[in-house]
C-alpha cells in the first residue's frame, strides 16, 4: 500500500470516527457549530444579502389577499413552499452538508418551475390541484398492497375511490421525452424541462444544475455513492464529513432559483417589486462572482 494511499484510508476512517465519537461525546446536538462559523465567515458577502432577501420575501410571502382563483392559489402557495425548501437548504449547507442541501435543490427547482408555468397558464391549475386525487390513490393502492388495514377507515376509503373514479380520466401517461414512450401518469403531458423553457424566465437554465444532478443523489444511483469515494490504485475509501463545495454551490443556485421564484410572484400578482428584485438581482450576481473566484482559489490550493 503506497503512503498516499495509506493517508488516504486514515482521512476516511479518521474523519468517520471523529464525527461519530463528537455526536456521542456532546449529546444529542443537533448541527455543526464549527462548519456554522467557517461557512458563515467564507460566505459573508453573499450571506448579507440574505436579510434583505428575506424582506423582499415577506412583501411577496408573507401578506394578506383575496385569493379569487385556484391558479392564484397554487401559485401563492407554491412560491410559500419554494422559500421553505430555500431555508432548509441554507441549514444543510450552512452545516456544511452540501449532498443534503443538493437534493433539496430538486424540490425547490420543481415547486419554482411549477409556479412559474401555472401563472402563464392559469387554466392548467385546475388540473394541477385535482391531480391531489390521483396521488392520494397512489398512496392507498400501497397501503393495500402491503396489507395496511387501519391507516384508513371504510368511509376514507370509498372517498378516496370515488374521487379517483371522477377525475382519472382527465389523466393519461406523459411520454418519455428521448424515446416517445408512455412513461409515469402526471397532471401534465410535459416534462419539467419543457415547462421551464416555455416560461422562458430564466429557470430553464438552470435545470442541469438544480434538477438533474440532484435527482442523481435523490436515488438509489451509482453515481450517489461514487460521488463520496476516494480512490488511489485498488483503495477505496468512503468519504464522511461535510462536502463544503457542494455546499457552496447548492445556496448560490438554491439563491438564484429563489429569486426567480419571487419574480414569479411579483409578476402574477402585480406587488410593484420589480425594481427592487432587479437591484437585488444584479448585488447577487456581484456576490455570485465574488463565490466563483473564492472558489477557484480554493480549489487551486
Amino acid at each position: 500500500m503506497s503512503e498516499r494511499t495509506r493517508k488516504l484510508l486514515l482521512v476516511a476512517a479518521g474523519g468517520a470516527i471523529g464525527w461519530s465519537l463528537s455526536r456521542k461525546a456532546l449529546g444529542p446536538i443537533f448541527g455543526y457549530p464549527r462548519e456554522w462559523r467557517r461557512f458563515t465567515h467564507e460566505h459573508r458577502d453573499l450571506l448579507r444579502l440574505l436579510r434583505e432577501l428575506s424582506n423582499l420575501s415577506d412583501r411577496a410571502l408573507g401578506r394578506t389577499h383575496t385569493i379569487k382563483t385556484v391558479a392564484d392559489r397554487t401559485v401563492f402557495f407554491l412560491g410559500c413552499l419554494c422559500w421553505a425548501d430555500f431555508g432548509e437548504t441554507i441549514m444543510l449547507a450552512a452545516n456544511g452538508m452540501g449532498i443534503g442541501a443538493t437534493k433539496l435543490l430538486r424540490s425547490l427547482y420543481e415547486h419554482a418551475v411549477t409556479a412559474q408555468y401555472i401563472s402563464k397558464h392559469p387554466d392548467e391549475a385546475a388540473a394541477f390541484e385535482r391531480y391531489a386525487h390521483v396521488q392520494e390513490h397512489k398512496i392507498l393502492h400501497h397501503a393495500r398492497r402491503m396489507e395496511l388495514k387501519n391507516l384508513f377507515t371504510p368511509e376514507r376509503e370509498a372517498n378516496i375511490d370515488q374521487a379517483f373514479e371522477e377525475v382519472k380520466a382527465e389523466y393519461r401517461q406523459r411520454p418519455c421525452p428521448e424515446c416517445g414512450r408512455p412513461g409515469q401518469i402526471s397532471w401534465t403531458q410535459k416534462d419539467l424541462l419543457t415547462m421551464a423553457k416555455e416560461t422562458g424566465d430564466g429557470l430553464e437554465k438552470l435545470y442541469l444544475q438544480c434538477y438533474v444532478d440532484p435527482t442523481v443523489h435523490a436515488h438509489a444511483t451509482p453515481l450517489a455513492f461514487m460521488s463520496r469515494l476516494v480512490t488511489d490504485s485498488a483503495n477505496t475509501a468512503f468519504v464522511p464529513g461535510p462536502q463544503r463545495e457542494r455546499a457552496a454551490h447548492a445556496l448560490l443556485f438554491a439563491y438564484a432559483v429563489t429569486l426567480l421564484a419571487l419574480r414569479t410572484q411579483d409578476a402574477y400578482f402585480a406587488l410593484d417589486l420589480d425594481r427592487e428584485l432587479l437591484a437585488h438581482a444584479e448585488q447577487f450576481s456581484a456576490a455570485f462572482q465574488i463565490e466563483i473566484a473564492r472558489a477557484a482559489d480554493n480549489s487551486g490550493q
